[in-house]
């Protein structure tokens, strides 16, 4: 029989690796046992530029919520599409993730509201998520608007995110002048990793 001395010594080691075990994340929730989300906020490390846009990763590696002057610029009266490339997470994603990318209709425009945006999933220049994001009627510049596009981590066929693209397609208004239709602008994107 064990000694009362031994049951409270076993008993100090199972609460102590308890507390280890579980101990607060970031966010104040208790984790232990299975893989818990690792939140992480990614800007783009790289651009390829299929049609329309000029400008770089630099040009649009800011916070949607407060991102300076530079942008991916583009002509009146043209459509346009980028993949945003990113860096690969620290940790593989899990669940929902979500891109957030600020937007903007150029500053000359036919004052119509038909210029829209389309965002997809890719991965190493391949579709994986078609459209989980879509919309028209964007802010003028210097105004823009945050726009957020979720998709799932379990879509992914490279499970560690290396190879995760933010592909954007948009399309300038129609009415109007032509020359005078406005375009959409890229302001800013980021990858919010869970």
């Amino acid at each position: 029989m064990l000694s009362n001395k031994l049951l409270i010594l076993l008993f100090l080691i199972s609460v102590a690796a308890a507390q280890i075990l579980l101990k607060p994340n970031r966010s104040g929730l208790w984790e232990g046992g299975g893989a818990e989300p690792d939140p992480e906020t990614l800007a783009p490390d790289g651009v390829t530029i299929n049609n329309g846009y000029v400008g770089d990763e630099t040009d649009i590696d800011d916070d949607p919520d407060a991102h300076d002057v530079n942008l991916l610029t583009i002509a009146q009266n043209t459509a346009g599409d980028v993949i945003i490339q990113f860096p690969t997470p620290n940790t593989s994603p899990i669940g929902t993730q979500t891109f957030r990318i600020a937007l903007s209709e150029t500053p000359t425009n036919a004052n119509q509201t038909t210029e829209a945006y389309t965002i997809d999933l890719y991965e190493n220049g391949v579709q994986v998520t078609a459209s989980i994001a879509t919309g028209s009627n964007i802010a003028t510049d210097p105004s823009a608007e945050v726009f957020d596009a979720t998709w799932d981590a379990g879509d992914l066929g490279t499970a560690d995110g290396s190879l995760v693209e933010c592909y954007i397609s948009t399309t300038p208004e129609t009415g109007g002048m032509p020359g005078n239709r406005g375009s959409v602008q890229v302001e800013a994107v980021e990858w919010n990793k869970n």
